[in-house]
């Protein structure tokens, strides 16, 4: 993209011109997440021929949070287009988008539900959201086996990897046929025109017959969505052949999982969702009840939307997608009532989706809009989440060296942002992609002038060289001797050197030493001037929406005095969102207990914070013992005075006593020091007012 990208001079002294390809980055993502979202909803509206269903379906995608005014415009242009586009293209070729509708008005003067259908709806509703989280689930394990056994790299799919997964691919889609193929053999033959179709899987059966089977396994997913939905064929279905394709469809899925071809989980799933609601149809119209209830082409309409949200978590845009793809208007209610109900299951049981965890699994950049839960805290901050203080090799001066730039690079490769800091202020941030492009630049352009011959004459008619990717045309910018310098016997080397290359620094420095790590690289050209900064006892929830709903890359901590200390990145948060996720929640119990000026305890806690000290009495009693028992420890050692400082922040001398008691009692009550932090992040502490210390259990 152009306007992304700029030349900049890396030439230390700014007279010559030595121009490096520098790219934004943060533009340029923003830009593809962009892309990708407007993308996405154009695609799900043409498949389902659902305009707004396919933007609601990015917006819960993408999350309201990072959803702007601007975005929706865009979605909303691009899908007109592209439903346009799909009409034109279909009325050319004689057809029409009414053969995208699933149910048409096939019963248009009948009602769609009733009122004694909201009971098993909800219970539907229940029961696919729990089994939703157990189908993702059992995904996920063959996901992971499939992983792992691709990172073995053993035997011929160590040798051969391209051939090995084309293999597999080839062996597991004999595997499905064969398999549909056996089921198949159950089926019982039908009449088409019971049916309602014209086009049938014919296997093992009579002319004008079809196996349903065959039909729903061999047939596109859609066609066969088509038909469960279909009210005409209410009675016709066996509770049989629906019970053998949900098992052999699910259990194909599942197997499917991770193989090296694309596979969609939307289609998928609201294709087993119609078939479980189904076949639920048609066991309560088997019991014959004296009320009157929806058909059963109706509860696979509830089924797919039911399993569709407990599986991808969505919710808006599934009811959108399904009343559009149906056209009936009627079916919203219990629409959002399954969803809400499959929802709610599904959450208590599972916090993630099948997307959210295939991200988690392949250790993606992803940020989930809400912090999680043990890191909802003031007690985690900026400079507990960049993991301390970079080591000096990593930091950068405006103006480094070749060798400096390399050994940053070298030392720290898992950072993607250096800082570059002028005495111990930080003055910017440039990423690794940037100082990788002026490196190579820089190098580039050395190593061609280190080629030639130092004492070699340039003649007048000499080609200007083209270094680091300099766009050509650039001869006009060489420093060519005027005629009335007239000087015949020779050429000065001074005059007639491209102007990419200023000589007095590359000429002079550069190939007399015959080293390039000595050469000077300005690296503030290159580096994001105005970086995010966060103070070092800036808390997590405060500082998370910056990377996960405004989406910056990295930020510049600094401690109160304005000097560095380190850098927070998106692989830094996300790492430890991810660890969060991962371990149970912790709930600490805390009690401030107030000591005397002389560090004496009174016995009795003045505050607790949380319910957990009115609700359990023995916790608090055996809290007061180990203080006592610390306390008298503390008085044998002589040294209570210095461990628990007064209020004014300095101790008082106190008498000998036991030496080798003292370090035991002081390692315990003693509170951790701030990795790396400097002495103006605890003057606070020392200033502050504070006649108690907070024990942390």
């Amino acid at each position: 993209v152009p306007h992304m990208r700029r030349w900049i001079n890396m030439d230390a002294f700014a007279e010559g011109f030595l121009p490096a390809m520098i790219v934004d980055e943060e533009r340029l993502a923003l830009a593809k997440r962009r892309g990708c979202t407007i993308g996405g909803a154009a695609g799900m509206a043409v498949i389902f021929n659902a305009p707004i269903g396919g933007l609601l379906y990015m917006v819960e995608e993408v999350s309201i949070a990072s959803w702007t005014s601007e975005m929706t415009l865009r979605a909303i242009m691009c899908t007109v287009m592209t439903c346009l586009s799909t009409q034109a293209l279909l009325n050319m070729c004689g057809d029409d988008i009414r053969q995208f509708v699933v149910w048409e008005d096939e019963r248009a003067n009948v009602r769609l539900w009733h009122w004694g259908d909201i009971p098993v709806i909800v219970v539907v509703a229940s029961v696919l959201g729990a089994l939703s989280t157990v189908y993702i689930k059992a995904l996920l394990c063959v996901f992971s086996l499939r992983m792992r056994w691709a990172a073995s790299r053993v035997g011929f799919r160590g040798c051969y990897p391209r051939a090995a997964r084309a293999l597999e691919v080839a062996l597991y889609a004999a595997v499905c046929g064969l398999v549909s193929f056996v089921v198949a053999f159950a089926a019982r033959c039908q009449k088409k025109q019971d049916w309602g179709i014209s086009e049938g899987v014919e296997m093992l059966c009579a002319e004008g017959e079809f196996n349903p089977i065959a039909t729903l396994l061999f047939k596109p997913p859609e066609d066969g969505i088509k038909s469960l939905y279909s009210q005409e064929n209410s009675a016709r279905m066996y509770i049989r052949d629906l019970a053998l394709v949900l098992v052999a469809y699910s259990a194909l899925n599942i197997g499917m999982m991770g193989l090296a071809v694309p596979m969609g989980s939307f289609i998928p799933f609201m294709f087993v969702g119609a078939v479980a609601g189904r076949l639920v149809g048609h066991l309560i119209a088997m019991l014959s009840l004296s009320f009157a209830l929806a058909a059963p082409g109706f509860y696979a309409l509830v089924g797919s939307a039911a399993l569709l949200a407990g599986s991808l978590r969505q919710t808006l845009s599934v009811v959108v997608f399904l009343t559009e793809s149906i056209n009936q208007l009627e079916a919203i209610p219990p629409l959002m009532l399954a969803v809400f109900v499959s929802h709610m299951i599904s959450q208590c049981i599972s916090k993630h989706g099948l997307d959210e965890h295939l991200i988690l699994r392949k250790q993606l950049p992803y940020l989930d809009v809400e912090l999680p839960v043990s890191l909802d805290s003031a007690r985690v901050t900026a400079a507990d989440l960049c993991g301390g203080r970079l080591p000096a090799v990593a930091q950068l001066p405006p103006r480094a060296t070749v060798g400096a730039v390399r050994r940053a690079l070298a030392a720290r490769e898992d950072l993607a942002c250096f800082p570059v800091v002028d005495g111990r202020v930080c003055v910017g941030l440039v990423t690794r992609r940037r100082l990788q492009a002026a490196l190579d630049c820089r190098v580039s352009a050395v190593e061609e002038l280190n080629g030639r011959a130092l004492g070699a004459t340039v003649g007048p008619n000499a080609e200007t060289t083209n270094v680091g990717g300099a766009s050509p045309g650039r001869a006009s910018m060489r420093r060519q001797r005027s005629a009335a310098d007239g000087d015949d016997a020779g050429v000065d080397p001074e005059v007639y050197m491209p102007r990419f290359f200023h000589t007095d620094s590359l000429v002079g420095a550069e190939l007399d030493a015959r080293r390039p790590d000595d050469c000077v690289l300005p690296v503030h050209r290159v580096m994001d001037a105005a970086p995010h900064m966060l103070l070092c006892n800036t808390p997590a929830p405060r500082l998370y929406p910056l990377f996960a709903q405004l989406g910056i890359s990295a930020a510049c901590v600094a401690n109160s005095r304005g000097e560095f200390y380190g850098v927070l990145t998106r692989a830094m948060v996300v790492e430890r969102t991810v660890h969060a996720q991962d371990s149970p929640p912790h709930q600490p119990f805390v009690v401030d207990v107030e000591l005397g000026d002389d560090g004496s305890f009174d016995g009795s806690p003045s505050s607790a914070t949380g319910s957990a000290l009115s609700a359990e009495r023995q916790r608090t009693s055996e809290l007061e013992a180990r203080v006592r028992e610390l306390e008298a420890l503390l008085r044998q050692s002589g040294d209570a005075a210095a461990a628990l400082p007064d209020a004014s922040g300095a101790g008082s001398p106190a008498p000998q006593g036991d030496v080798h008691s003292a370090p035991a009692a002081q390692e315990v009550l003693r509170a951790p020091p701030a990795d790396g932090r400097d002495e103006a992040d605890g003057d606070s502490m020392r200033d502050s007012p504070a006649s108690g210390v907070t024990i942390q259990l």
